[in-house]
Protein backbone atom coordinates (compact mmCIF):
# COMPACT_ATOMS: atom_id res chain seq x y z
CA UNK A 1 0.00 0.00 0.00
CA UNK A 2 3.16 2.48 0.89
CA UNK A 3 4.11 1.56 -2.62
CA UNK A 4 1.00 3.45 -4.03
CA UNK A 5 0.69 6.43 -1.87
CA UNK A 6 4.66 6.60 -2.90
CA UNK A 7 3.59 6.44 -6.19
CA UNK A 8 0.37 9.15 -6.28
CA UNK A 9 2.89 11.60 -4.50
CA UNK A 10 5.51 11.45 -7.54
CA UNK A 11 2.78 11.47 -9.84
CA UNK A 12 1.00 14.60 -8.43
CA UNK A 13 4.62 16.38 -8.24
CA UNK A 14 5.52 14.79 -11.93
CA UNK A 15 2.53 17.00 -13.14
CA UNK A 16 3.35 19.95 -11.19
CA UNK A 17 6.40 20.37 -12.76
CA UNK A 18 7.02 23.29 -15.32
CA UNK A 19 8.23 22.95 -18.76
CA UNK A 20 12.42 23.20 -18.94
CA UNK A 21 12.20 20.85 -15.57
CA UNK A 22 10.03 17.74 -17.79
CA UNK A 23 12.41 18.66 -20.82
CA UNK A 24 15.20 18.03 -18.16
CA UNK A 25 14.21 15.23 -17.14
CA UNK A 26 13.28 14.29 -20.94
CA UNK A 27 17.13 14.71 -21.57
CA UNK A 28 18.07 12.20 -18.76
CA UNK A 29 15.72 9.69 -19.43
CA UNK A 30 16.97 9.64 -23.17
CA UNK A 31 20.23 9.69 -22.09
CA UNK A 32 19.74 6.46 -19.96
CA UNK A 33 17.68 4.75 -23.02
CA UNK A 34 20.80 5.08 -25.33
CA UNK A 35 22.76 4.16 -22.46
CA UNK A 36 20.59 1.29 -22.18
CA UNK A 37 20.62 0.53 -25.95
CA UNK A 38 24.00 0.65 -25.68
CA UNK A 39 24.39 -1.54 -23.04
CA UNK A 40 21.87 -4.29 -24.43
CA UNK A 41 23.92 -3.92 -28.05
CA UNK A 42 27.27 -5.11 -26.40
CA UNK A 43 25.79 -8.34 -24.86
CA UNK A 44 24.42 -9.23 -28.03
CA UNK A 45 27.49 -8.50 -30.38
CA UNK A 46 30.18 -9.01 -27.64
CA UNK A 47 29.76 -10.62 -24.64
CA UNK A 48 27.37 -13.56 -24.96
CA UNK A 49 28.87 -14.45 -28.71
CA UNK A 50 32.18 -15.05 -26.50
CA UNK A 51 30.79 -16.82 -23.88
CA UNK A 52 29.07 -19.31 -26.65
CA UNK A 53 32.57 -19.60 -28.61
CA UNK A 54 34.13 -20.54 -25.18
CA UNK A 55 31.64 -23.34 -24.31
CA UNK A 56 31.82 -24.56 -27.82
CA UNK A 57 35.84 -24.90 -27.32
CA UNK A 58 35.41 -26.17 -23.93
CA UNK A 59 32.76 -29.18 -25.17
CA UNK A 60 35.67 -31.50 -24.15
CA UNK A 61 35.67 -30.17 -20.53
CA UNK A 62 32.12 -30.75 -19.91
CA UNK A 63 32.65 -29.37 -16.15
CA UNK A 64 34.15 -26.41 -17.49
CA UNK A 65 31.84 -25.93 -20.12
CA UNK A 66 28.66 -26.17 -18.43
CA UNK A 67 30.55 -23.34 -15.59
CA UNK A 68 30.77 -21.10 -18.66
CA UNK A 69 27.22 -22.14 -19.41
CA UNK A 70 26.07 -20.60 -16.55
CA UNK A 71 27.86 -17.44 -17.16
CA UNK A 72 26.18 -17.12 -20.71
CA UNK A 73 23.10 -16.13 -18.75
CA UNK A 74 20.55 -14.30 -21.23
CA UNK A 75 18.08 -13.27 -18.59
CA UNK A 76 20.60 -10.23 -18.16
CA UNK A 77 19.72 -9.13 -21.60
CA UNK A 78 16.27 -9.73 -21.06
CA UNK A 79 16.29 -7.80 -18.07
CA UNK A 80 17.71 -5.19 -19.52
CA UNK A 81 15.28 -4.95 -22.78
CA UNK A 82 12.63 -4.75 -20.15
CA UNK A 83 13.81 -1.49 -18.89
CA UNK A 84 14.50 -0.04 -22.16
CA UNK A 85 10.95 -0.60 -22.60
CA UNK A 86 10.16 1.15 -19.70
CA UNK A 87 12.76 4.01 -19.79
CA UNK A 88 10.94 4.79 -23.40
CA UNK A 89 7.16 4.26 -21.52
CA UNK A 90 8.15 7.14 -19.25
CA UNK A 91 9.50 9.00 -22.22
CA UNK A 92 6.19 9.13 -23.48
CA UNK A 93 4.51 9.83 -20.90
CA UNK A 94 7.21 12.83 -20.64
CA UNK A 95 6.44 13.83 -23.92
CA UNK A 96 2.79 13.73 -23.35
CA UNK A 97 3.18 16.15 -20.42
CA UNK A 98 5.60 18.49 -21.78
CA UNK A 99 3.18 19.15 -25.05
CA UNK A 100 0.16 19.21 -22.54
CA UNK A 101 1.35 22.19 -20.88
CA UNK A 102 2.58 23.63 -23.98
CA UNK A 103 -0.79 23.83 -25.27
Amino acid sequence: MSETTQGSSATATSDQKSVPELQVEREKVSADIEQKKANITDLETNVIPLYEAQVKDLSTNSALAQQVQGTVDKSILEQRKTELTKLQQQLTDLDAKIAALLK
